[in-house]
């Protein structure tokens, strides 16, 4: 991505599927696991950077649209 944001776990899993790349050889179930873990993931992050980091947000929004560029 050209501006540094992240991917959201979904907007990964489109963009896998969507691609018609088979770069893995990895089937659908399998891209929805690793979706999922993604998802685990960043709900880890954004609990420890927004609640336990230091940061200058002030509510989620601002949080979301810095790190994943909005809800588009």
């Amino acid at each position: 991505m050209m501006d540094n944001k992240k991917l959201t776990a979904v907007e990964w899993l489109i963009e896998q599927m969507s691609s018609g790349d088979s770069r893995t050889g990895l089937g659908l179930l399998d891209l929805i696991a690793e979706a999922k873990e993604m998802e685990k993931e960043q709900h880890r992050v954004t609990a420890q950077d927004f609640y336990y980091g230091s940061h200058s947000f002030k509510n989620f929004e601002q949080y979301y649209e810095q790190t994943y560029g909005g809800g588009e």
